[in-house]
């Protein structure tokens, strides 16, 4: 999909290449720069095209795949006076096995504070994976981030009359 850029924002949709393996992070004190997810599907690893630009501190997270997953991605975000997004702050990947990061500005939320505003995606099921990412870069650091969530849905299983060999057929 070709980015749309309207007022120097440039909007970026990775959905649909699959479950993501792997996160690249370029980060500062105070932002995010970029982010580059690696994903899998049909049998193959390919990354995605980079969103921002690398500068100051960059991180790999290589996850453990297929048993390591998603599980909450959060973070925090700044406003300008337009109420569009400034900049991604800082940002946490949650995986059912570990957490990585906070990268970025280190706040925690205040109630009542005028400070940086604070998001959280968290799955709602097991059967839930991470599609995809999307959201929009201005002046070369992440503006903002949004998930695409695929829900699997359960093998059935159907017993019928197991063959000599004792195999059960299962049908989806």
């Amino acid at each position: 999909m070709k980015p749309q850029v309207a007022y120097g924002v440039e909007a970026w949709d990775d959905g649909g290449l699959g479950q993501v393996a792997g996160i690249l992070v370029s980060y500062s004190s105070s932002t995010i720069n970029s982010l580059r997810f690696l994903y899998f599907k049909d049998g193959a690893f390919q990354f995605s095209e980079e969103h921002g630009k690398l500068r100051d501190n960059t991180e790999m997270i290589k996850l453990d795949y297929p048993t390591e997953s998603l599980t909450m991605v959060h973070g925090s975000y700044n406003v300008w006076h337009d109420n569009l997004a400034q900049n991604v702050s800082s940002i946490t990947f949650v995986t059912n096995k570990a957490t990585y990061g906070p990268f970025g500005l280190q706040v925690q939320p205040k109630p009542n504070s005028t400070g940086p505003l604070f998001f959280k995606f968290r799955l709602g099921s097991q059967a839930d994976w991470i599609n995809g990412f999307h959201g929009t870069v201005k002046n070369g650091r992440v503006a903002s981030i949004g998930i695409y969530l695929q829900t699997i849905a359960p093998a059935t299983t159907t017993h019928s009359r197991a063959p000599a060999s004792g195999h059960v057929k299962l049908e989806s």
